[in-house]
């Protein structure tokens, strides 16, 4: 049996607003790609999917952290930042 389900991460929600984004979203007709800028579209193109019905359905976020978004990431992610080791992993602020 299969579960599908939407998984939520708020810390990214804060980081967004930090980052640069690559956004591709390939549904069965096309592939959607984004570049987005701290919150701000940069460019977005729409292409003809080619690989259906190899790849039709998929959602990828990539994601690059200037220097104050890996330290926000860090604070919220309890990283020490001496030692680089975990002190504590929670995904809820």
């Amino acid at each position: 049996m299969k579960t599908y389900s939407v998984v939520q991460n708020s810390i990214l929600d804060i980081l967004k607003l930090k980052t640069t984004e690559i956004s591709v979203t390939v549904d069965d007709s096309s592939i959607t790609t984004k570049i987005i800028d701290r919150g701000i579209l940069i460019y977005k193109i729409k292409e003809k999917n080619k690989y259906h019905p190899f790849i039709n359905s998929l959602q990828i976020n990539l994601y690059f952290l200037n220097r104050s978004a890996k330290i926000n990431f860090k604070n919220k992610m309890g990283i020490c930042t001496s030692s680089n080791q975990l002190r504590h992993f929670s995904l809820n602020p």
